[in-house]
């Protein structure tokens, strides 16, 4: 089975008229700057999962806490914001999630946030802070408006605080200057070519928020020449609505081995349905969160076996090339399948 925790909220924080952050007690629980966590909601009969991004850092924060914005129409953020309140225990699965800083060296970041993008992006901030080898961390903030800025005096005071390594560049939607309104792709250029002086090879990139926002990002810092190993994206929101399905399938049944934690799962998947929907309808325990190609909560190692994935925005070419697959938008192209679960 897979470990449910249970915290207890210790605080609750009102950031903006639309969000706010919850701190628990739990200073036990085992999570890196970056990552998120699956809460467990209740939802009619039923149980919906949501991921929330921690915006603490371990080594920096005495408690951890996530920050959950409403979502129009979303179930999982409005029950959260109308119902938690301090002294609540709260169900979850464990912290995951790859956006985090690598142990390599890195020399220098660039951040790209948009709205509630901010909050794992905050987290690694602070543990950049904290981190003596990073010398320059460099932060772009979009948002509709100052009032609904999450973190705005917190950022504030670190940047104050940290004037030789932290530089903030502020944009908001509803400015009057049209080049303090919204990031473009000359600013990016200019910014990458005048600001940030590391060699290349040791800048690392952070993005998070809407697709439009982070493909802006990504094209940007390939063409200053980042490697693809180097710049890093979490989706909160997906913006298009087509199929996440491949234009055809494999037809028939395949054999599909599961190895987790010790114990072996066999089951037979059709080649219509992601490996992800399979295991959960045979009760395999195997971690899943987004379910749609954007967390990595699901990822697995392919030992056997070939897949199609419909839909990636989280492994990168090293993790490709390392045999990691996502369940979730994985459909079997030829058996047997063997994969190795993480624990």
């Amino acid at each position: 089975m897979i470990e449910h925790l249970q915290l207890r909220i210790r605080e609750v924080i009102q950031e903006t008229s639309d969000s706010k952050t919850f701190i628990f007690e739990n200073k036990d629980l085992n999570y890196q700057a970056g990552q998120f966590l699956t809460f467990l909601i209740p939802s009619g009969i039923s149980t919906i999962r949501r991921a929330y991004s921690f915006c603490t850092a371990p080594q920096v924060d005495e408690f951890p806490a996530v920050t959950v914005k409403r979502v129009a129409n979303g179930a999982g953020s409005r029950y959260i914001l109308d119902n938690w309140k301090t002294g609540d225990l709260v169900e979850c699965i464990k912290a995951t999630g790859k956006f985090t800083l690598s142990k390599e060296d890195v020399n220098e970041l660039v951040l790209f946030a948009a709205g509630s993008g901010i909050v794992p992006i905050l987290a690694i901030i602070k543990q950049a802070l904290h981190d003596h080898n990073i010398k320059k961390i460099h932060l772009f903030y979009s948002n509709r408006s100052e009032n609904a800025t999450i973190f705005k005096d917190e950022i504030t005071k670190l940047e104050a605080n940290h004037k030789e390594k932290l530089i903030v560049t502020w944009f908001f939607s509803n400015s009057f200057n049209i080049s303090k309104a919204r990031i473009n792709a000359e600013f990016v250029d200019s910014y990458f070519k005048n600001q940030v002086k590391s060699n290349i090879t040791h800048v690392h990139v952070f993005a998070c928020g809407p697709e439009s926002y982070m493909y802006l990002a990504e094209v940007r810092c390939l063409f200053a020449g980042i490697p693809k190993d180097n710049y890093h994206q979490e989706v909160f929101f997906r913006e298009e609505s087509s199929s996440l399905k491949p234009n055809s399938y494999k037809k028939g049944d395949f054999d599909i081995l599961i190895e987790r934690e010790g114990k072996s799962y066999s089951f037979q998947i059709p080649g219509n349905r992601t490996i992800l929907s399979q295991a959960i309808k045979n009760n395999i325990p195997i971690p899943w969160s987004c379910s749609s190609g954007r967390c990595s909560a699901c990822m697995v190692k392919l030992k056997q076996g070939d897949i199609y994935m419909s839909r990636n925005e989280v492994l990168t070419e090293s993790d490709l090339q390392k045999g990691y697959i996502l369940t979730c938008t994985g459909y079997p192209v030829s058996g047997p399948l063997i994969l190795q679960s993480k624990s």
